[in-house]
């Protein structure tokens, strides 16, 4: 092969998938191919430059409250304690914009695994808390439960894919009540996981609408990011108000992050729109494997190990026959669409 053919065959790969471009809903493409001739400002600020106008807005109302408080109570003064987490997110954050993992999947690991501390303050700064403490668990079980359950599911996504060019949805086909149930039931369980590990929910559903409902990851990912969004809000309120007993450590984590991840979350959901969905899935793959070699780095006990193993092999048998119960969900609304004389 030719270097002229090499080159043009990597300018193809990248152009497929690291430049597929956004998905767009019918009404704004038609709005983009219709651009008025006399555009007004609202016209190019909604229309033309709406991406740009999509991460300045959160970049700049963030950093503006940020810096005003820095200044007043003096975050800089905590820097050269804490200055761990900032670097820390630069990369987790960007990580949170573009696929489903949120930023507390960086977080938690590098907290516990690397820096040590308590589950405890790794969970209030990856989200400053969930709405419900649950019974206490030990740290290393929390680490391996954290580690192993997630990285089933990244073996359960990466087999799925491996389907040639298997048929994925912008949204989830033929929406019904039952399908509204199990999204629920996903969400209770996720929220479980939010309330000792810091995340959990984002992931949760993520692992249901691609796996079970066959959502591509692309749609999947900012409808998690959403989800996990609002409900870190009620669980930081919940936490820092009602109960009070956030710890200064994760105050303190989180004072100095904030302009971090205010500024590379943004560009990381910029960034992950123009990505082919099984380049973030191949990103998803990547963060759980190192997760999971991070775990083993700290030199858990035996029966933690084993623990990881049964977990990991159930867990994967889990996602697998939820990808499965899609694959036969697929079919049967194929075979009535035939039927129907939809296909």
């Amino acid at each position: 092969m030719s270097e002229t053919t090499q080159t043009n065959s990597f300018l193809k790969w990248c152009k497929k998938y690291l430049l597929e471009g956004q998905q767009l809903d019918e009404k704004h493409v038609e709005k983009v191919r219709n651009f008025p001739e006399n555009p007004t400002i609202a016209d190019y600020l909604l229309i033309k430059y709406r991406k740009f106008v999509a991460v300045f807005i959160p970049f700049f109302f963030v950093q503006t409250i940020w810096w005003c408080t820095a200044f007043r109570y003096d975050f800089f003064r905590l820097y050269p304690d804490y200055w761990h987490m900032p670097v820390t997110m630069i990369f987790g954050a960007l990580v949170a914009g573009m696929t489903a993992e949120g930023a507390g999947a960086v977080a938690f690991p590098v907290m516990t695994l690397v820096l040590h501390l308590d589950p405890t303050i790794a969970r209030d700064f990856s989200l400053m808390g969930q709405s419900i403490v649950r019974p206490p668990v030990l740290c290393n079980p929390k680490k391996m439960l954290f580690v192993s359950i997630w990285t089933s599911f990244a073996f359960a996504l990466g087999l799925l894919n491996a389907q040639k060019k298997r048929p994925t949805f912008q949204k989830i086909p033929e929406f019904s009540a039952w399908k509204a149930i199990i999204l629920f039931l996903t969400g209770v369980i996720g929220g479980v996981f939010d309330a000792f590990a810091g995340s959990g929910i984002d992931i949760c559903m993520f692992s249901i609408v691609t796996l079970l409902f066959r959502v591509s990851e692309k749609t999947a990912t900012p409808t998690t990011m959403i989800l996990k969004g609002v409900v870190s809000v009620f669980g930081f309120w919940y936490r820092g108000v009602m109960m009070g007993d956030i710890s200064p450590t994760a105050w303190n984590y989180f004072a100095v992050t904030i302009p971090v991840v205010a500024t590379m979350a943004p560009i990381g959901s910029f960034l992950g729109t123009h990505l082919h969905r099984q380049i973030i899935a191949g990103l998803i793959y990547a963060l759980e494997i190192a997760s999971l070699i991070g775990f083993l780095l700290t030199g858990p006990s035996e029966w933690l190990l084993l623990a990881t193993v049964i977990i990991i092999v159930f867990g994967f048998g889990f996602f697998t026959l939820i990808a499965k119960s899609g694959e036969v969900l697929m079919r049967r609304m194929e075979e009535e669409n035939k039927e129907k004389g939809v296909i």
